[in-house]
């Protein structure tokens, strides 16, 4: 079996935890894609829910929303498994859920869009993306 490091080809990123107690869009940080065409993933953690339908969604911008305002990266350009936080396994809170993405602009950011809310749910997103530029992270030796 060959012998992998992928550790040098990703860099994940936190990203932000958003409540989501109303119906609307909650927004992640934006993430400069520069050096990392190569595409990525955000993961949405669940880490309670109570009601609501809420949906994961990726957008970009090439200007970081400045003059070229945010909008959904196109299907053809996601990978994706599931984009739906509302459902019987994540009212324990224990659901991630992964939308794969090749961005066309420089900057993404996830995105939740929720309905049906009264409550709502507490979700941390993350941004995983692999680099064109390896490795994405070297680690310097304590002498």
């Amino acid at each position: 079996m060959p012998v992998k490091d992928i550790a040098s080809d990703l860099e994940v990123l936190k990203n932000t935890a958003v409540s989501v107690a109303a119906d609307g869009q909650e927004t992640g940080e934006s993430v400069d894609m520069a050096d990392f065409g190569e595409g990525g993933m955000v993961v949405a953690d669940v880490t309670s829910y109570t009601d609501g339908a809420h949906a994961l969604t990726v957008q970009e911008s090439a200007d970081d929303g400045d003059s070229d305002p945010w909008t959904d990266v196109p299907a053809e350009k996601l990978i994706i498994n599931g984009t739906n936080i509302a459902s019987n396994e994540t009212s324990e809170g224990d659901a991630l859920v992964k939308v794969g993405f090749f961005a066309t602009k420089r900057y993404i950011r996830p995105a939740v869009d929720s309905s049906d809310v009264t409550t709502g749910a507490e979700i941390a997103l993350s941004v995983i993306r692999k680099g064109e530029i390896l490795p994405v992270a070297v680690e310097v030796p304590v002498p």
